[in-house]
């Protein structure tokens, strides 16, 4: 691979052709994506108090992967999130458990029809100050690209609330453990389309706010945040 010189559900921006790009890279951001492949940023929310708002970029050669769905692929290829982990040396989160469960299909409040991906999940972590703290639960995903050969787009969210579904043989989760929030939204596109890197690129955008059960002082799950988005899409899109 080559070396180089991370209200959030229900953001959507449409895209045009050779138009304005769905998203900007922050300039503060520029020199860590350009030099290392990859920048994440993790302050505390200004707006909900105790959640920390995350963002990611990763810039993908098309030599390592070819198109946006090959880059799609490795990030829902949910049973590898440990060893994503692992290849990126990073000893603070430990998978346990990381299951792709079935398709959830539904209908929307117009009739149409939606499709949920769904990944049931255990981790340990290791927090400054709190310590170990085991996390579980479901994540839902859903399809928002508007055009799947130049943009694609997701909005997750972490199951909340009463007999959340998990796979079976697994514990009763009445709600999710560890974590009280998570929701944000991955995009996907190509460089040439936008003006945002070179042409033989490819370039994810990752924004996330969640919000841990036990109170976590800002600074601590900021850094904590950041630290292990990073390692995560390190060990995913960069070894």
């Amino acid at each position: 691979m080559k070396s180089f010189l991370f209200g959030f559900s229900s953001i959507f921006l449409a895209v045009t052709a050779f138009a304005e790009a769905p998203f900007e890279v922050p300039a503060s951001c520029l020199d860590a994506l350009y030099d290392n492949g990859i920048c994440v940023q993790a302050e505390p929310s200004t707006d909900e108090k105790g959640s920390v708002d995350a963002e990611a970029f990763i810039l993908l050669y098309k030599t390592d992967f070819p198109d946006l769905q090959a880059a799609a692929y490795q990030y829902f290829d949910f049973e590898k999130w440990g060893a994503y982990y692992q290849a990126a040396e990073y000893d603070k989160t430990t998978v346990i458990a990381s299951q792709p469960m079935n398709p959830l299909e539904t209908v929307d409040d117009d009739g149409n029809p939606v499709t949920y991906l769904r990944d049931y999940f255990i981790m340990d972590t290791k927090i400054p100050i709190i310590g170990k703290q085991r996390v579980r639960g479901v994540s839902y995903y859903q399809d928002r690209s508007p055009d799947p050969s130049r943009h694609l787009s997701w909005s997750f969210w972490l199951a909340r609330g009463e007999a959340i579904e998990v796979p079976e043989g697994e514990p009763v989760l009445t709600n999710s453990e560890g974590l009280a929030k998570q929701t944000g939204i991955m995009d996907i596109v190509e460089c040439d389309e936008f003006d945002l890197c070179a042409e033989d690129e490819i370039l994810i955008r990752y924004k996330a706010r969640m919000r841990h059960e036990i109170a976590i002082l800002p600074k601590y799950a900021s850094a904590f945040s950041r630290d292990q988005f990073e390692a995560l899409f390190t060990g995913m899109f960069l070894r």
